[in-house]
């Protein structure tokens, strides 16, 4: 569970992977959330989802759920390092999605925003630097 922060009180649905509302309740400035790949949250007409991380969520920082598995090391190495981008579209909609949510952690100075193999990620692109 991950307490997120809302901007107003409003109405938050809650959605399952395929789109079917499974849950709606009024909420006041937050609530606790699931932390979940398979549900989606809906803020006053906003869609928002739920990752790990440090501290509160403000519901407009995470729109979607994001998984890495799929991006490849080689990939964010070439862009950072060689500002090579990438041909591939699944592999440039990654690396925009992860070098977004990289800033965001800057931004809020730690894990703030550590979606499904964010650090396994990092952490392949700092051994790759460092051999």
């Amino acid at each position: 569970m991950r307490k997120v922060v809302f901007n107003a009180s409003g109405i938050l649905e809650a959605f399952d992977y395929r789109g079917v509302k499974i849950h709606q309740q009024e909420v006041q400035t937050s609530a606790l959330l699931p932390i979940t790949q398979k549900i989606v949250f809906k803020f006053n007409d906003r869609f928002f989802a739920v990752c790990e991380g440090v501290g509160d969520l403000d519901f407009k920082d995470y729109p979607k759920n994001l998984d890495f598995s799929a991006l490849e090391s080689e990939t964010i190495e070439n862009y950072l390092l060689n500002a090579k981008e990438p041909k591939n579209e699944l592999q440039k909609a990654l690396l925009a999605d992860f070098l977004a949510v990289y800033d965001k952690n800057i931004e809020k100075q730690g894990y703030y925003l550590k979606p499904r193999f964010f650090c396994e990620r990092e952490m392949q692109l700092i051994e790759r630097v460092l051999k």
